[in-house]
């Protein structure tokens, strides 16, 4: 059987469709930013443990769930990227809704956490 002209076409096609990450609902990033700065986070991680953060408009993040910890947020483009002392920087996406805020995996969009976004600092 001849191999249609047709068919490299065809087969980039398919392995372009494998290759894409898959899109996941967010945010746009200007609105994220809008929204946390001055705020805190009052809500519960993917394992269920409660946690409130705060996100100060300089940069800062201060917060607790288990223990007291500290660190730094930043958006880049839709992205939030948080670098907490002693670890690598993590970047995820957010979904808000009104005052709840949903925190995604970038890749699959798991769900990390989601609370509720309340302004001021409420975490100490």
């Amino acid at each position: 059987m001849p191999i249609s002209r047709y068919t490299p076409i065809i087969a980039l096609a398919a392995l372009s469709a494998c290759l894409s990450l898959p899109t996941v609902p967010h945010t746009p990033g200007a609105v994220v930013q809008q929204a946390l700065s001055g705020a805190s986070i009052v809500g519960a991680l993917s394992d269920g443990t409660s946690y409130c953060e705060f996100h100060d408009p300089g940069g800062l993040v201060v917060g607790r769930d288990t223990e007291v910890y500290a660190g730094n947020w930043r958006m880049n483009g839709d992205s939030i990227c948080y670098t907490y002392t002693g670890e690598a920087p993590d970047c995820q996406f957010v979904q808000i809704n009104g005052t709840r805020a949903v925190f995604v995996d970038m890749l699959g969009g798991t769900t990390l956490s989601q609370g509720n976004i309340v302004p001021g600092n409420v975490c100490s």
